[in-house]
């Protein structure tokens, strides 16, 4: 299992559930030397990072009432990658997927039940779905 790091002491306190709702953005940066996921207004101010693991954090998406992004992850150790899961106030790290395939690009159902991604399980790049909890995955397309 993956292991989730928590954020350093010195990390700038996060703000809950904002979202693009309130003009905030969410974005991938290797900023700090490894590319985590991060947020800030639309006008650059109240920059946050929402991750600190090991490896690459990528391509955000909102949830749609704001309160969560759904993104994937690759390991250093690991050929795969996985969707997971943060709180827009940082918290709540979850791992949705695990599968020696690539799952990746993560997007929300308009409702916010199920999340949409790729992924190569079978050979080739086709769409999938599951539940926010990472339950019912479904092949999709």
């Amino acid at each position: 299992m993956h292991r989730c790091s928590s954020p350093p002491a010195d990390s700038p306190p996060l703000q809950q559930g904002r979202g693009e709702a309130v003009g905030e953005i969410a974005f991938h940066s290797d900023r700090d030397g490894d590319v985590e996921i991060y947020t800030m207004r639309t006008d650059g101010s109240e920059l946050r990072r929402l991750t600190y693991q090991p490896g690459l954090d990528s391509l955000p998406s909102w949830s749609p009432d704001g309160r969560r992004v759904a993104f994937h992850a690759r390991s250093v150790r690991d050929r795969g990658s996985d969707i997971y899961v943060i709180g827009a106030d940082g918290s709540g790290l979850t791992r949705l997927t695990e599968h020696p395939a690539q799952d990746e690009v993560a997007a929300w159902s308009p409702t916010g039940q199920r999340i949409a991604f790729l992924s190569d399980r079978d050979g080739n790049y086709e769409l999938y779905s599951m539940h926010n909890d990472g339950t019912d995955v479904r092949f999709d397309a």
